[in-house]
Formats: structure tokens, C-alpha cells, sequence
């Protein structure tokens, strides 16, 4: 946590005038001082300088004990120290002075510095730490964009923050866990695994018989659709099951499941049977009129696609929702073909709580869900 540091050279600390409006007042003579009129005379620009000086190098002393507070942080570190050497004086004869705007725009930047380090809360390494376990967690998700407002809401804190936040993304940065797209747009890295989970759905599915040997899978794009992904992931993803000899694939024909797979394959679940264990699952409070299954779907899907987290037991009731919505559904034409296929797919998709890909198998739940909604005609 930031503490608030002793003022420099105050004739009677209890006189003293907080020290934020302390450093904003140099600021504003800074500012001042700084002004690079293209009147001055070079006369009047080196006593201005000196005035610069005068101002922000009794600050130097506080700058340097938050260099030593930082000590947790490789980019509040860094910060401090360029802060400190770009306003210092040469110390050298035959170093040049720095001119007049450069050294203005420094004494700036180390008074903000230090006038947004009095704020209360968490430091740099404090919320560093606190995205890090976040990110473990899988509270945030890979992929998800990570505002600096969003920390802050979080933390209880408030814009005077974001230079902490902004620093606290520069550390993970270097560690890999957060990545830059663009100037103030940062994300959670995005790990390579999306493709190795979804040719480990796949290669469930064909084990428990959702897809059994010889049957041909849905074309490219419906199957993106029903696994919620990109196309060149599943495409990976089937590339996977090719290589290991789970399925065969033509240049022009459909996917197909391998006549022997390399791997135990059991027959297809009884629907009855499904249909029993997704009941003992079901929200006895779902909204199971046509819009409210939409909603519910919608709601699912776009936790996944923004990459959000909603509350554990939200989600969980979300889930359980939707697999009011597969029973009910099923039940308006339990002996179509398509529709036992459906089903098989849901059961296949309802995760368990502590499943790592929990909030994408409910999305891709939902897809099956509103497959199921549109053969009825929407309107169940």
C-alpha cells in the first residue's frame, strides 16, 4: 500500500498544507516557469530554468523514497528512475543543460508522479498481484479485454489510479500474462489451447457415441457455430483427430468419423436415459417460453464471446436453465432423428462445476439449445 511521505523542507508540518496540494502548487509554477515564449532571451530561459530547478528538486528526496517503495515492481521502478535522472542537474562540466521545455516537461511528469502516488490503495506490485491471481483463477479469461476502469471498479479505486493499473499491466506484460493490441488496449493472452480442447470435446463425443464410427460430422461452418469457435480452430482441431487417426477427411467431402477408431468407442446413450439425468439437472424456474429461452442463450453466449465472468452462482443457475430448455424441448418431438442428436450433444456439453472450460461448454450448450429452439419453429 502507498503511505503518504514527510513534505520536504516545511518550517511546521503542522501548519503544513496537505501534500497533494503541495505538489500541485510547484506543478502549476512549474508550468509556469516552463512556458517556452518564443520572446524569451536566453537570458531570461536559463533563469527560468533555475526557477524549474528550484521548484521540483526539493521533491527529489520524495521521488527516491517512493523509488525505494517500488521495489516490488520492475515497471514502477523504472518509472521512478527516469523521473529522477531527467530532472536532476548535470553533474559534469561539459554535459549540456537540458532546454528549458525538455527539463519543464520532466519536473511535469515527476510532480503528477508523485501527486498520483499520495493517493490511497493498492501499489503497482499490490494490483500486479491481484490480476495475476485473477487470471489463475480463470476469473479472467484468455482473450478478455482488461480495462483499467474494470480494475478499478474492482479494487474500489478511482482514475487517479490507472497510472498504477497501467504500470501493474507493463509488469504481467513482461511476464506474458497480459498483452498490448494497441496504445491503452490490453487483453489477457490468449493461450494456443483452443484448438487441442475442442479436438478433446470431439474426441468424447465420438467415444460416448454423440458421433459414432462412419458418421460424417457437420460441415465447417455449422460445427464453429455449434463449438462457439473460430473456423481456423476447429479446423486444427480436426487436423488433430486426423493426424491421430480419429477421423477422415477429404479435400472436398465432409469430416468422418473413422470406421475404427484408436479408441474405445461406446454405443449412443439411450435418450430416455438422457433425458432423466438432464431433468435431475433442470431449473425448476427456467423461462421456458421462446423469448425467455433466447435470453437465456444469449446471456450464455456472450459471457464467452466478451470473455466475462459472471457470478459463480449466476452461471451455474444460467446452466441449469438451459438444460430446462434441452428437456423441454426434446419433449416436443422425442423420436426425431435430429433432435436425439441434440440431446446427446447437450448431455455431452453440461460441464461439470469445477470444469476448466465451464463458461465455454455452457455457450456451446446454448448453441445446442437454440438449435433445438428453431426446428420447433420458435416457439415451443
Amino acid at each position: 500500500m502507498t503511505t503518504a511521505t514527510a513534505a520536504p523542507d516545511t518550517e511546521d508540518d503542522s501548519l503544513a498544507p496537505p501534500m497533494a496540494l503541495r505538489l500541485r502548487s510547484a506543478l502549476l509554477r512549474v508550468h509556469h516557469a516552463a512556458k517556452d515564449l518564443p520572446y524569451r532571451s536566453s537570458s531570461q530561459a536559463e533563469q527560468d530554468r533555475e526557477k524549474v530547478w528550484a521548484l521540483v528538486e526539493p521533491w527529489i528526496p520524495l521521488a527516491e523514497s517512493r523509488l525505494q517503495q517500488a521495489a516490488g515492481s520492475l515497471s514502477d521502478r523504472t518509472r521512478w528512475q527516469e523521473c529522477i535522472a531527467d530532472v536532476r542537474r548535470p553533474d559534469a562540466e561539459g554535459v549540456p543543460v537540458p532546454p528549458l521545455v525538455n527539463l519543464g516537461n520532466a519536473a511535469i511528469r515527476l510532480l503528477h508522479a508523485l501527486i498520483e502516488a499520495e493517493a490511497a490503495g493498492p501499489d503497482v506490485k499490490a494490483i500486479a498481484d491481484y490480476v495475476r491471481t485473477a487470471v489463475t483463477n480463470s476469473a479472467y479469461l484468455p482473450g478478455t479485454r482488461l480495462a483499467p476502469g474494470r480494475i478499478a471498479a474492482e479494487l474500489g479505486l478511482g482514475r487517479s489510479h490507472f497510472s498504477r493499473i497501467e504500470l501493474a499491466f507493463q509488469d504481467l506484460r513482461g511476464e506474458g500474462l497480459v498483452s498490448l493490441s494497441s496504445p491503452g488496449k490490453w487483453w489477457i493472452t490468449a493461450q494456443d489451447e483452443r484448438p487441442v480442447q475442442i479436438a478433446a470435446l470431439l474426441r468424447a463425443f465420438i467415444q460416448a457415441g454423440v458421433y459414432p464410427p462412419k458418421t460424417r460430422l457437420p460441415s465447417l461452418v455449422p460445427l464453429a457455430r455449434a463449438l462457439v469457435s473460430s473456423a481456423p480452430d476447429v479446423t486444427s482441431a480436426l487436423r488433430t483427430l486426423q493426424n491421430e487417426g480419429a477421423v477422415i477427411r477429404g479435400a472436398w467431402a465432409r469430416t468422418t468419423v473413422h470406421p475404427a477408431p484408436p479408441f474405445p468407442v461406446q454405443p449412443p446413450t439411450d435418450p430416455h436415459v438422457l433425458v432423466d439425468r438432464l431433468r435431475n439437472e433442470a431449473a425448476s424456474d427456467a423461462d421456458l417460453s421462446a423469448l425467455g429461452i433466447r435470453k437465456t442463450c444469449k446471456r450464455a453466449q456472450d459471457w464467452w464471446r466478451a470473455r466475462t465472468s459472471p457470478e459463480p452462482t449466476v452461471l451455474e443457475h444460467t446452466r441449469r436453465c438451459l438444460i430446462a430448455a434441452t428437456v423441454h424441448l426434446i419433449a416436443q418431438d422425442p423420436d426425431d432423428r435430429e433432435a436425439r442428436s441434440r440431446l446427446r450433444r447437450a448431455a455431452a456439453f453440461v460441464p461439470a462445476s469445477a470444469s476448466p472450460d465451464y463458461l465455454w461448454r455452457t455457450a456451446c450448450l446454448a448453441a445446442v439449445v437454440l438449435e433445438l429452439l428453431d426446428s420447433t419453429g420458435g416457439s415451443p
